[in-house]
């Protein structure tokens, strides 16, 4: 069933909507109220889906006792500052929309399939409970962020030193970035993030029109943290980076796939729109001074013909 430009009054006890599975509200005044009424009555629910809804608020998802209630999506629901989710069957949850408060009240073992495409530039730092959102998202094998929600997982200079965040993501294999025209996110922030993906096998940097820029962040904490870098990554096998251009920050995040992840097959690099790389360049340059055998390709944004696709598109 999908909704469009509804006004819902839904009785709190009623048989008609218990067979139910898929359930979609567009533009509808979606108050909680109206979301607890959904969940009383359509105890078969698999999916619900709200786009673009008002008097939203305090999103609260109480599906503990549905048992086939697999798939959430939040987009563009203005009004809405706070998702909270008791939901144990849970496979896919996609929020896309401005900074609001995360709460899991359940483990989330089924939990596959994360979007968490934040639209505000800043902001995600703040959120005290940060570290619970990411560490409830240990199970997830697929994860699409915003910059957004990176730089809030960044190291923080305290005690006179950077500290990173604990946590863990075991199970992830496929890693999609947005990075947002405001951001100040480096190639550092990437690789701690990746650091803590054991099971990474495919990453997608999209960098849009609007590479990496420097930051003070970048000349005192994020060349030194690569300069020193380890860590290798033995499951990774495809990267592709959206908005390549030779910049200095471009070229380190290249470099990085190429020295660290050791069994890597494909680097697909595109050019941002607007910007020319010289004609003269080969792919092959970057190969120089490392042992990787990764096949690279590089691309014009409109001649993309790359089979190398994230999951989500």
């Amino acid at each position: 069933m999908r909704l469009v430009n509804c006004e819902l009054h839904l009785p709190f006890a009623s048989n008609g909507l218990r067979h139910l599975r898929e359930l979609t509200f567009e533009r509808v005044r979606a108050q909680p109220v109206v979301i607890q009424s959904i969940f009383l009555n359509c105890v078969s629910l698999r999916s619900l889906q709200l786009i673009q809804c008002n008097n939203v608020f305090d999103l609260k998802i109480f599906a503990q006792e549905l048992k086939g209630f697999q798939n959430l999506v939040v987009k563009n629901c203005s009004d809405v500052h706070f998702v909270g989710i008791n939901a144990p069957a849970l496979r896919s949850f996609h929020y896309h929309g401005k900074i609001c408060e995360f709460k899991f009240f359940s483990d989330l073992p089924k939990l596959n399939d994360v979007i968490l495409e934040i639209a505000h530039p800043r902001g995600f730092h703040l959120l005290s409970n940060r570290q619970h959102v990411v560490i409830s998202l240990a199970f997830v094998k697929v994860l699409t962020v915003t910059s957004t929600f990176l730089e809030g997982l960044s190291a923080r200079f305290k005690e006179n030193e950077y500290k990173e965040m604990e946590f863990c993501m075991p199970r992830l294999v496929e890693f999609h970035l947005i990075v947002a025209p405001e951001s100040n996110l480096t190639p550092s922030d990437i690789a701690s993030f990746l650091k803590k993906c054991p099971r990474i096998e495919r990453v997608f940097i999209d960098l849009g029109n609007n590479a990496f820029g420097t930051s003070i962040y970048w000349e005192i904490h994020g060349r030194k943290y690569l300069s020193e870098w380890e860590t290798v990554f033995p499951h990774m096998k495809c990267v592709k980076i959206k908005g390549f251009t030779l910049k200095e920050l471009s070229v380190t995040m290249a470099l990085f796939f190429l020295n660290f992840a050791v069994c890597l097959h494909n680097l697909v690099l595109v050019k941002p729109k607007r910007h020319n790389i010289p004609e003269t360049f080969v792919p092959d340059y970057l190969r120089w001074g490392t042992t990787s055998t990764a096949q690279i390709q590089i691309y014009d944004p409109q001649e993309d013909t790359s089979t190398i696709i994230p999951q989500h598109l």
